[in-house]
């Protein structure tokens, strides 16, 4: 009986490692987030996704843009989305296809507010902004990779820790009186 307890405790403690992990690598992108109060550069990786202009090359319904590029765009996209949420696939770049989703919302002030999830190879980007059609203003950019599951490594380790002792605690060994009766 003692292995099965042993393995079973083991089981839990990896469970919750993973799950500690995964919850604690999501909540360091909100606290690391950029935040932008209508000032203020994005950074140059903030992905928009705005709709070709007609006679433009491009076929796709939406296309992916990143903040840097704003600049050299001729003709200029139209940045207000005819849907309320949509996802495509961009071209595959080293064996990955990176897929960007977005959901809009109109604003009271007959703006959008865009939410966009870009996954990428390795990272997930987020970005949130306010559009009337041509004019930006970002709101925030958070980025979930590998340095999201670094910072997450040393507190998952020791919560982890904490409540496998919690467990011993609350699950107490038999006293060896108690085996003999048995």
């Amino acid at each position: 009986m003692s292995f099965l307890k042993r393995s079973g405790r083991i089981l839990l403690q990896l469970a919750t490692f993973f799950v500690l992990m995964i919850v604690l690598s999501k909540a360091t992108t909100f606290v690391t987030a950029e935040r932008y109060a209508g000032v203020g550069e994005p950074n140059r990786l903030f992905p928009l996704v705005a709709v070709p202009q007609p006679g433009d090359e491009a076929t796709a319904k939406y296309q992916m843009l990143r903040w840097v590029a704003l600049r050299n765009l001729t003709p200029a996209p139209r940045f207000k989305l005819p849907e309320a949420a949509g996802r495509f696939t961009l071209p595959v770049v080293k064996g990955f296809e990176p897929v960007v989703e977005f959901s809009s919302a109109a604003e009271a002030d007959g703006r959008q507010r865009i939410a966009v999830t870009m996954t990428d190879d390795d990272y997930v980007l987020y970005s949130t902004y306010l559009t009337d059609g041509t004019n930006i203003t970002p709101v925030n950019f958070r980025i979930w990779g590998p340095s999201s599951m670094l910072l997450a490594l040393i507190p998952s380790v020791v919560l982890t820790w904490a409540f496998s002792r919690m467990v011993a605690w609350w699950w107490p060994r038999r006293r060896p009186a108690d085996r003999k009766t048995h």
